[in-house]
């Protein structure tokens, strides 16, 4: 007497996104890789700032009175309530700008 072979067990499909779910998954991809390499320039700016070697010029974007308090040394005071001021920056450098948020 044969043993008969048990039926192999089928795998469930992967469900399929309508087209505007699967355009907001591809949305928030790309939203998460550009935050990632945001991240990763952020810790690299601040790593060349500690040492002394950024090829940048650092803008603070806080308001004057908390640039007067105290600043990263070598930034340059650019209030973001001034943000026409950016319109005359030399476009040729690039910037890093920082700022905090008191909440």
């Amino acid at each position: 007497m044969k043993a008969k072979a048990k039926p192999k067990a089928k795998k469930a499909a992967a469900p399929k996104l309508d087209a505007h779910r699967a355009a907001q998954v591809k949305l928030q991809e790309a939203f998460f890789q550009a935050k990632l390499a945001s991240i990763c320039q952020f810790a690299d700016a601040i790593k060349r700032v500690k040492v002394g070697k950024g090829d940048f010029v650092l803008l603070d974007a806080r308001d004057s009175a908390s640039f007067s308090d105290g600043h990263i040394p070598g930034a340059a005071s650019v209030p973001a309530g001034d943000i026409r001021r950016i319109e005359a920056l030399d476009k040729s450098k690039s910037y890093v700008t920082y700022c905090w948020n008191g909440t």
